[in-house]
């Protein structure tokens, strides 16, 4: 599995295996339009369609925390995940189905190579609207700052919790800030798992807290990563957006 391959041969083992010319069209999934940062997930792809959607910020806007390289070799293995989903749902119903749908079919068996695949797909999609240019959506507003200040005391609390919580993590995988009804929570998973299968939390945020994010930039220090990431990249605006916009996945 493509999950266990990461951990055996390291991740930047497995990309050398793509050409430079993917490297280059992958680096054309950010976009031009860096106007709005507070946009809906583009994870409604159909499964046989998937591709990597286009970012809303140029790979270079992250500078300082995440460097390009950086950016365009995470898109890159966002990229595998794609590729691989398309080719497992080629030819069956599953292929007319929203990623989101092939998601939770696919959870029944989580250590599936559709699963594995599909949901880092999804995953990473949500992710790269998470985060944003330093200065963009840095903090929640209305009813949502409402509700993380009643679970956290306060926006810095929240973001001090976050922290913690991924540094409690053990190997690979996500933290999530979701909604519960009108409560605000943290959860983490490992590895692929995603909060798509549990049909009472809504995602509102991730950080991807896989190697492959920050070792370019941080090597092993993950702290530096998450301070960084969750003090200046983390995208409240979307998360605002999903909490209002309860339509879809």
């Amino acid at each position: 599995m493509l999950e266990k391959a990461m951990r055996l041969r390291g991740w930047s083992d497995l990309l050398k295996q793509h050409s430079e010319s993917d490297s280059e069209s992958d680096s054309s999934s950010a976009s031009d339009d860096s106007s709005s940062y507070a946009q809906k997930a583009d994870v409604s792809q159909k499964a046989g369609e998937l591709l990597v959607p286009k970012l809303p910020y140029k790979s270079q806007d992250l500078q300082g925390l995440l460097s390009k390289e950086a950016l365009d070799a995470h898109i890159r293995i966002h990229k595998i995940y794609t590729d691989k989903t398309r080719e497992l749902v080629k030819g069956t119903p599953l292929a007319e189905k929203e990623l989101d749908d092939v998601v939770r079919i696919a959870a029944k068996k989580p250590e599936s190579p559709l699963f594995i695949n599909a949901a880092q797909a999804w995953n990473h999609a949500f992710y790269w609207l998470s985060i944003s240019p330093p200065g963009q959506g840095t903090s929640p507003s209305g009813s949502l700052l409402t509700s993380v200040e009643s679970a956290f005391d306060s926006v810095d609390n929240c973001r001090d919790e976050i922290i913690r919580t991924a540094d409690k993590l053990v190997g690979s995988g996500w933290i999530w800030v979701v909604s519960r009804g009108d409560k605000v929570e943290l959860l983490s998973t490992n590895d692929a798992d995603t909060p798509l299968r549990d049909k009472d939390i809504r995602p509102l945020l991730c950080i991807d807290v896989w190697e492959h994010a920050y070792y370019l930039d941080y090597k092993y220090d993950r702290t530096s990563y998450l301070d960084s990431a969750v003090k200046q990249l983390l995208n409240w605006g979307f998360a605002d957006r999903n909490w209002v916009d309860k339509t879809g996945w």
